[in-house]
């Protein structure tokens, strides 16, 4: 089970809420294609403690994972772009 989380100062408008669901979809849909993604919610040095021959997918996968995170991140970015609502300059995200 993984839970994604949007946190909102006010509520956003049923067009914001309806393109968030897509893009948390669509998230999900590239997790069930990929059996072993699992593997990449360790913590990297957790992987170290993994047998040899599980280290290098491990790897992978938490390479794979935080590049969707990524993604889906800067997607839900251009959902508030293209609407009316503003998203906060003052407050500065990094996303590695």
């Amino acid at each position: 089970m993984l839970l994604l989380s949007f946190i909102f100062n006010r509520l956003p408008e049923k067009e914001i809420m309806d393109a968030l669901h897509l893009k948390s979809m669509k998230f999900v849909e590239k997790m069930e294609v990929h059996p072993e993604i699992f593997k990449g919610f360790y913590n990297p040095n957790e992987i170290e403690a993994f047998p040899d021959s599980e280290k290098e997918k491990a790897k992978e996968m938490h390479k794979l994972l935080k590049k969707w995170m990524k993604s889906l991140y800067l997607a839900s970015l251009d959902v508030f772009q293209s609407t009316s609502l503003e998203m906060p300059t003052d407050q500065k995200v990094e996303v590695e």
